[in-house]
C-alpha cells in the first residue's frame, strides 16, 4: 500500500477522494462489488464517476472504506468539512486515523439530487503531526462524497494572551507538569496521541506520576483562552 502517484496528501490541505492509495483491494480500500459502476479515473474496485471538473465517489455502501496516505504537518485538533449528496435520510460516515475514530458518525445532507452538493463537517481529536494512514468509512448506504478539507483549528484564541508567553515546564516531565503565564487558567489537560485525556487539573500544577512514558499534548483552557502545547514524559 502507498500513497496515489507516489505522495502522501498534506494536512491541512484537501483530500481528493478519488485519490485513494494504490495497493488494491483488502489493502487500500474495501468495496462490496468487484467493478467501478462510474467507470471513471481508476480501473479499481471504488465506484467513481465524472464530476464538474474532476470526479467524485458515489455508490456508497455500508462497510466499505478507502485509506489515504496523508503527511501531518502540524499537531492539534482540526476543523474537517467534507462536500457530499445523498436523497436519503441515513447516509453517513466517519474518519478514521490508523485504524482509530477521529471523527464522530456524520450524516450527508439530503439534498435531493446527487449532484447538488453540500459541505457538513466538525472538528477531530486531537492529531499528531507525521505519516499517518487516513481512512474514509462508510457507515449506512447511498451518498456521494467529492473532498475532504482539513484545517487547523486556531488554538490561541484569545484575549491579550498568547500561546507563546505560555510555559510548560518541565519538558520533558517526570512526575509533574507546571503551566505559567495564564491568568484566567480553567482546566489543564494532559492528551495522549491518540485523543484520550490522560491526566486533568483545575490549577496550574498536573501531577503525572502513573503516566506512560511518551509524546503528549498539553491543552490549557482558560475564561477566554484555549490551546495546545507538546511535552514528552519521561
Amino acid at each position: 500500500q502507498g500513497p496515489y502517484n507516489g505522495v502522501a496528501q498534506t494536512l491541512p490541505g484537501t483530500v481528493e477522494v478519488e485519490h485513494f492509495d494504490v495497493g488494491g483491494a483488502g489493502y487500500a480500500f474495501y468495496d462490496t462489488d468487484e467493478k467501478n459502476n462510474g467507470e471513471a479515473l481508476r480501473d479499481e474496485w471504488v465506484d467513481i464517476k465524472p464530476f464538474k471538473d474532476g470526479y467524485k465517489l458515489g455508490w456508497t455502501v455500508k462497510g466499505e472504506w478507502l485509506e489515504y496516505t496523508v503527511d501531518i504537518k502540524k499537531d492539534g485538533i482540526y476543523l474537517w468539512s467534507a462536500l457530499v449528496s445523498t436523497d436519503n435520510d441515513n447516509a453517513s460516515f466517519h474518519l478514521e486515523l490508523d485504524d482509530e475514530a477521529i471523527t464522530d458518525v456524520t450524516k450527508a445532507t439530503n439534498t435531493g439530487d446527487w449532484d447538488d452538493m453540500v459541505e457538513v463537517g466538525g472538528e477531530t481529536v486531537m492529531l499528531t503531526a507525521g505519516k499517518h494512514i487516513l481512512k474514509l468509512a462508510i457507515d449506512e448506504s447511498y451518498f456521494d462524497i467529492d473532498w475532504i478539507k482539513f484545517s487547523l483549528k486556531d488554538q490561541t484564541a484569545s484575549a491579550g494572551i498568547s500561546a507563546s508567553n505560555v510555559v510548560i515546564s518541565p519538558n520533558p516531565a517526570t512526575n509533574h507538569i507546571s503551566v505559567n503565564g495564564v491568568d484566567d487558567l480553567v482546566l489543564v489537560d494532559l492528551v495522549s496521541e491518540d485523543g484520550k485525556v490522560v491526566a486533568s487539573s483545575t490549577s496550574s500544577e498536573l501531577s503525572i506520576p502513573s503516566v506512560n512514558a511518551g509524546v503528549y499534548m498539553v491543552r490549557v483552557t482558560g475564561s477566554t483562552t484555549s490551546f495546545i502545547k507538546k511535552v514528552i514524559v519521561k
